[in-house]
């Protein structure tokens, strides 16, 4: 019998549900299991174990498509994927099929060994279940809040991490502000943040530093993977910047109207 699929709305903020109603457990040997994982382990390590024992599957399997796009597959086991490419070929459309809020989509994903979605057998783990922190580019905050109760939408932070995270990304000043007060440059950096102070499992970022200055954009850049390093989560970016790939990112792949393939 099909898995039953639990048909919830999606508000605009999509993912931003996911962490205010609950979150799967970490998998047995996953890779989110235990004290964290190694990110220095390069994607082509054996992923086998000792004898009589089922080898561990890769972080990331999936293979999907939606619409008019091609199928994209991709098998890896690396901490950081970088996703670069055209406009238009489909780079936003691939995270909003990961994040869960692209319910066209046809195909499996599964992550650490948990699948996420399965068309075939009726499997689809809902946004806010995949423990995802999903800062895309429109950025979506909520236009009622200010960027405090933004940053808190989806956390379930202390004030102390609100306010590390704040510094951080340069916004302590704008902490009271709506969204209708803010630049493009710092509604990008609230939704970064949202995403970092959520109880994610998976940061997935949307040309982040897209309208950010240099010297901004190698600070926040920075900040950004001494954050992951500190709390070791599996990343998905997609930019057209390759410095942001080399630094974030342990495997670059190109998505092109022929599909998905790595770059190294």
């Amino acid at each position: 019998m099909p898995a039953e699929v639990r048909r919830v709305p999606v508000p605009g903020g999509g993912a931003l549900e996911h962490d205010r109603r609950g979150s799967l457990p970490a998998q047995p040997g996953s890779a989110d299991a235990g004290a964290g994982f190694d990110r220095s382990c390069p994607a082509s390590e054996p992923m086998g174990g000792a004898a009589g024992v089922s080898p561990r599957p890769p972080r990331w399997r999936l293979a999907v498509s939606v619409g008019k796009l091609p199928e994209i597959a991709l098998e890896s086991d690396a901490p950081g994927l970088a996703i670069r490419g055209p406009s238009g070929v489909g780079k936003t459309t691939l995270l909003r099929i990961i994040a869960g809020v692209e319910r066209r989509a046809r195909g499996t994903i599964a992550y650490a060994g948990t699948p996420w979605l399965a068309s075939d057998r009726g499997v689809f783990v809902p946004a806010w279940e995949r423990r995802t922190g999903w800062s895309p580019q429109d950025a979506l905050l909520l236009p009622h809040l200010d960027v405090r109760s933004n940053l808190l939408s989806a956390a379930r932070a202390h004030a102390q991490e609100l306010d590390a995270v704040a510094a951080g990304l340069e916004i302590a000043h704008l902490l009271e502000r709506r969204p209708r007060h803010l630049s493009g440059g710092e509604r990008h950096r609230v939704a970064l943040g949202r995403a970092l102070l959520a109880d994610a499992q998976v940061l997935l970022l949307d040309e982040p530093f897209a309208a950010l200055d240099d010297a901004l954009r190698r600070r926040v850049l920075t900040f950004i993977a001494g954050q992951i390093e500190a709390r070791p989560r599996a990343l998905v970016l997609v930019s057209h910047d390759a410095r942001d790939a080399h630094a974030l990112a342990q495997e670059a792949w190109n998505l092109s109207s022929q599909g998905l393939h790595r770059e190294r």
